[in-house]
Protein backbone atom coordinates (compact mmCIF):
# COMPACT_ATOMS: atom_id res chain seq x y z
CA UNK A 1 0.00 0.00 0.00
CA UNK A 2 1.41 3.18 -0.91
CA UNK A 3 1.98 6.11 1.81
CA UNK A 4 -0.34 8.38 2.26
CA UNK A 5 0.69 11.78 1.49
CA UNK A 6 -0.76 15.17 1.14
CA UNK A 7 -4.84 15.43 0.62
CA UNK A 8 -4.12 17.26 -2.49
CA UNK A 9 -2.53 13.94 -3.69
CA UNK A 10 -5.30 11.92 -3.60
CA UNK A 11 -7.31 12.52 -6.90
CA UNK A 12 -4.04 11.33 -8.34
CA UNK A 13 -3.75 8.24 -6.92
CA UNK A 14 -5.51 5.61 -4.95
CA UNK A 15 -5.06 5.52 -1.32
CA UNK A 16 -6.32 4.36 1.99
CA UNK A 17 -8.25 7.18 2.49
CA UNK A 18 -10.58 6.96 -0.25
CA UNK A 19 -11.11 3.73 -0.30
CA UNK A 20 -12.64 4.65 3.44
CA UNK A 21 -14.74 7.22 2.16
CA UNK A 22 -16.65 4.04 0.42
CA UNK A 23 -16.06 1.96 2.57
CA UNK A 24 -19.83 -0.10 4.12
CA UNK A 25 -19.05 0.41 7.50
CA UNK A 26 -19.92 4.03 8.89
CA UNK A 27 -16.96 4.61 11.10
CA UNK A 28 -14.75 3.50 8.67
CA UNK A 29 -15.83 6.97 7.19
CA UNK A 30 -15.88 9.05 9.70
CA UNK A 31 -12.35 8.20 10.45
CA UNK A 32 -11.75 8.70 6.94
CA UNK A 33 -13.53 12.42 7.18
CA UNK A 34 -11.54 13.03 10.49
CA UNK A 35 -7.97 12.13 8.75
CA UNK A 36 -8.88 14.83 5.96
CA UNK A 37 -10.05 17.27 8.23
CA UNK A 38 -6.71 17.42 10.53
CA UNK A 39 -4.27 16.63 7.13
CA UNK A 40 -5.51 19.44 5.48
CA UNK A 41 -6.36 23.30 5.63
CA UNK A 42 -8.98 25.69 5.30
CA UNK A 43 -9.35 26.49 1.57
CA UNK A 44 -7.98 22.62 0.26
CA UNK A 45 -10.85 22.33 -2.54
CA UNK A 46 -9.66 18.53 -3.06
CA UNK A 47 -10.69 17.83 0.44
CA UNK A 48 -13.91 20.06 0.12
CA UNK A 49 -14.57 18.41 -2.61
CA UNK A 50 -13.76 14.69 -1.15
CA UNK A 51 -16.12 15.65 1.71
CA UNK A 52 -19.00 16.86 0.16
CA UNK A 53 -20.13 14.13 -1.77
CA UNK A 54 -20.32 12.12 2.16
CA UNK A 55 -22.68 15.35 3.31
CA UNK A 56 -26.19 12.72 1.90
CA UNK A 57 -24.61 9.65 3.53
CA UNK A 58 -26.84 7.07 4.75
CA UNK A 59 -25.56 7.31 8.41
CA UNK A 60 -26.50 10.08 10.32
CA UNK A 61 -22.83 10.60 12.14
CA UNK A 62 -21.12 10.35 9.20
CA UNK A 63 -23.26 13.37 7.88
CA UNK A 64 -22.76 15.01 11.08
CA UNK A 65 -18.47 14.69 10.90
CA UNK A 66 -18.78 15.38 7.32
CA UNK A 67 -20.55 19.06 7.95
CA UNK A 68 -18.27 19.41 10.35
CA UNK A 69 -15.11 19.31 8.86
CA UNK A 70 -16.37 21.39 5.87
CA UNK A 71 -17.06 23.81 8.34
CA UNK A 72 -13.31 24.17 9.05
CA UNK A 73 -11.79 23.33 5.46
CA UNK A 74 -14.55 25.03 2.89
CA UNK A 75 -13.39 28.69 2.13
CA UNK A 76 -15.80 31.51 3.62
CA UNK A 77 -18.32 31.73 1.69
CA UNK A 78 -18.04 29.04 -0.74
CA UNK A 79 -21.99 28.80 -1.91
CA UNK A 80 -21.71 25.83 -3.61
CA UNK A 81 -20.83 24.31 -0.40
CA UNK A 82 -23.29 26.62 1.35
CA UNK A 83 -26.47 25.19 -1.14
CA UNK A 84 -24.95 22.11 -0.41
CA UNK A 85 -25.70 22.27 3.49
CA UNK A 86 -28.98 24.02 3.16
CA UNK A 87 -30.04 20.88 1.60
CA UNK A 88 -30.28 19.27 4.42
CA UNK A 89 -31.92 21.68 6.89
CA UNK A 90 -34.56 18.94 6.88
CA UNK A 91 -32.18 16.21 7.96
CA UNK A 92 -34.08 14.12 10.17
CA UNK A 93 -30.97 13.61 12.89
CA UNK A 94 -30.91 16.94 15.42
CA UNK A 95 -27.27 16.51 15.67
CA UNK A 96 -26.32 16.80 12.14
CA UNK A 97 -29.13 20.36 11.79
CA UNK A 98 -26.66 21.46 15.27
CA UNK A 99 -24.06 21.27 12.95
CA UNK A 100 -25.42 22.35 9.97
CA UNK A 101 -26.30 25.88 12.00
CA UNK A 102 -22.26 26.01 13.22
CA UNK A 103 -21.14 25.72 9.84
CA UNK A 104 -23.44 28.37 8.15
CA UNK A 105 -22.58 30.71 10.60
CA UNK A 106 -18.60 30.35 9.82
CA UNK A 107 -18.94 30.45 6.19
CA UNK A 108 -22.43 31.29 5.10
CA UNK A 109 -21.89 34.69 2.67
CA UNK A 110 -24.10 37.40 5.06
CA UNK A 111 -27.55 38.89 3.43
CA UNK A 112 -26.69 36.89 0.21
CA UNK A 113 -30.76 36.37 -1.24
CA UNK A 114 -30.37 33.21 -2.82
CA UNK A 115 -29.72 31.44 0.58
CA UNK A 116 -31.80 33.62 2.75
CA UNK A 117 -34.72 32.56 0.25
CA UNK A 118 -33.63 28.85 0.23
CA UNK A 119 -33.21 28.89 3.53
CA UNK A 120 -37.17 30.14 4.30
CA UNK A 121 -38.88 27.47 1.96
CA UNK A 122 -37.91 25.14 5.35
CA UNK A 123 -40.14 27.60 7.52
CA UNK A 124 -42.86 26.42 5.70
CA UNK A 125 -42.00 23.01 6.84
CA UNK A 126 -45.00 20.43 8.65
CA UNK A 127 -42.19 19.76 10.97
CA UNK A 128 -41.66 21.66 14.02
CA UNK A 129 -37.76 20.74 14.34
CA UNK A 130 -36.50 21.85 10.55
CA UNK A 131 -38.67 25.33 11.22
CA UNK A 132 -36.56 25.37 14.42
CA UNK A 133 -33.52 24.96 12.45
CA UNK A 134 -34.82 26.86 9.49
CA UNK A 135 -34.80 29.94 11.83
CA UNK A 136 -31.32 29.62 13.53
CA UNK A 137 -30.01 29.13 9.84
CA UNK A 138 -31.48 31.98 8.66
CA UNK A 139 -29.72 34.09 11.29
CA UNK A 140 -26.49 32.59 10.82
CA UNK A 141 -27.36 33.72 7.46
CA UNK A 142 -28.08 37.02 7.40
CA UNK A 143 -26.98 40.49 9.67
CA UNK A 144 -29.95 42.23 11.91
CA UNK A 145 -32.20 44.29 9.37
CA UNK A 146 -32.11 42.50 6.53
CA UNK A 147 -35.18 43.81 4.55
CA UNK A 148 -35.00 40.26 2.21
CA UNK A 149 -35.24 38.40 5.55
CA UNK A 150 -37.27 41.00 7.68
CA UNK A 151 -40.27 40.42 4.48
CA UNK A 152 -39.96 36.46 3.86
CA UNK A 153 -40.46 36.33 7.37
CA UNK A 154 -43.62 38.38 7.85
CA UNK A 155 -45.31 37.29 4.81
CA UNK A 156 -45.17 34.03 6.98
CA UNK A 157 -47.31 35.85 9.92
CA UNK A 158 -50.41 34.84 7.68
CA UNK A 159 -49.74 31.42 7.05
CA UNK A 160 -53.05 29.43 7.71
CA UNK A 161 -51.05 27.04 10.11
CA UNK A 162 -50.55 28.45 13.66
CA UNK A 163 -47.04 26.90 13.76
CA UNK A 164 -45.63 27.87 10.56
CA UNK A 165 -47.10 31.62 12.16
CA UNK A 166 -45.80 31.01 15.90
CA UNK A 167 -42.33 30.25 14.26
CA UNK A 168 -41.94 32.91 12.09
CA UNK A 169 -42.77 35.30 15.24
CA UNK A 170 -40.03 33.68 17.01
CA UNK A 171 -37.68 34.80 14.44
CA UNK A 172 -38.27 38.03 13.93
CA UNK A 173 -35.99 39.23 17.15
CA UNK A 174 -33.16 37.15 15.82
CA UNK A 175 -33.67 39.03 12.39
CA UNK A 176 -34.56 42.49 13.44
CA UNK A 177 -33.59 44.80 16.31
CA UNK A 178 -36.02 46.67 18.48
CA UNK A 179 -36.86 49.60 16.25
CA UNK A 180 -36.19 48.21 12.70
CA UNK A 181 -38.09 50.91 10.13
CA UNK A 182 -39.29 47.81 7.93
CA UNK A 183 -40.07 44.96 10.50
CA UNK A 184 -42.64 47.74 12.24
CA UNK A 185 -44.33 48.59 8.09
CA UNK A 186 -44.53 44.62 7.72
CA UNK A 187 -46.13 44.11 11.14
CA UNK A 188 -48.10 46.88 10.81
CA UNK A 189 -49.64 45.95 7.84
CA UNK A 190 -50.80 42.72 8.94
CA UNK A 191 -53.06 44.36 11.38
CA UNK A 192 -55.07 44.83 8.41
CA UNK A 193 -55.46 41.63 7.62
CA UNK A 194 -59.58 40.65 7.53
CA UNK A 195 -58.75 37.30 9.40
CA UNK A 196 -58.13 38.04 13.39
CA UNK A 197 -55.65 35.18 14.28
CA UNK A 198 -52.87 36.85 11.65
CA UNK A 199 -54.26 40.18 13.58
CA UNK A 200 -53.58 38.46 16.66
CA UNK A 201 -50.09 37.56 15.73
CA UNK A 202 -49.02 40.68 14.38
CA UNK A 203 -49.79 42.26 17.73
CA UNK A 204 -47.44 40.22 19.09
CA UNK A 205 -44.85 40.75 16.83
CA UNK A 206 -45.79 44.68 17.07
CA UNK A 207 -44.67 44.46 20.83
CA UNK A 208 -40.88 42.30 19.50
CA UNK A 209 -39.95 44.61 17.00
CA UNK A 210 -41.24 48.27 18.30
CA UNK A 211 -40.03 50.40 21.77
CA UNK A 212 -42.59 51.59 23.75
CA UNK A 213 -43.01 55.29 22.76
CA UNK A 214 -41.32 54.59 19.40
CA UNK A 215 -42.58 57.79 17.31
CA UNK A 216 -42.18 55.71 13.71
CA UNK A 217 -44.15 52.85 15.09
CA UNK A 218 -47.29 54.92 16.58
CA UNK A 219 -47.64 56.73 13.35
CA UNK A 220 -47.65 53.35 11.53
CA UNK A 221 -50.14 52.04 13.71
CA UNK A 222 -52.11 55.27 13.94
CA UNK A 223 -52.53 55.30 9.95
CA UNK A 224 -54.22 51.90 10.37
CA UNK A 225 -56.71 53.63 12.43
CA UNK A 226 -58.70 55.21 9.76
CA UNK A 227 -59.28 51.34 8.18
CA UNK A 228 -63.03 51.40 7.74
CA UNK A 229 -63.32 47.76 9.30
CA UNK A 230 -64.09 47.89 13.42
CA UNK A 231 -61.98 44.93 14.12
CA UNK A 232 -58.93 46.01 12.51
CA UNK A 233 -59.15 49.58 14.26
CA UNK A 234 -59.86 47.77 17.03
CA UNK A 235 -56.64 45.54 16.30
CA UNK A 236 -54.73 48.93 15.51
CA UNK A 237 -55.95 50.52 19.05
CA UNK A 238 -54.44 47.69 21.04
CA UNK A 239 -51.16 48.29 19.22
CA UNK A 240 -51.28 51.82 20.38
CA UNK A 241 -51.85 50.41 24.10
CA UNK A 242 -48.87 48.04 23.64
CA UNK A 243 -46.91 51.02 22.74
CA UNK A 244 -47.72 53.93 24.83
CA UNK A 245 -46.57 54.85 28.19
CA UNK A 246 -49.16 56.17 29.99
CA UNK A 247 -50.20 59.66 30.12
CA UNK A 248 -47.84 59.62 26.28
CA UNK A 249 -49.36 63.11 24.92
CA UNK A 250 -48.18 61.86 21.68
CA UNK A 251 -49.69 58.40 21.49
CA UNK A 252 -53.19 60.38 22.42
CA UNK A 253 -52.95 62.27 19.96
CA UNK A 254 -52.80 59.45 17.35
Amino acid sequence: MSRVGEIGRLPRSPCVLTWMLRCRHWLARVEAISIIGKMSSRGDQRAVTAIMGTVNDEHASVRAKSVYVLSLLASLEDMEVVALLIDRIDDEDPYVRKELVNALNIIARKNDVRSVLDICTYMDSPRDEVRTTAIHCLRAAVKPGFRVAIVEACARLESPSNAIKMNALASLPLIAKKGDRVAIVEVTNRLQHPLPPVRSVALQALNLVANKGDRFALAAVGNVMEHPDYEVRRAAAQGIQLLCYPGDLAAIQV
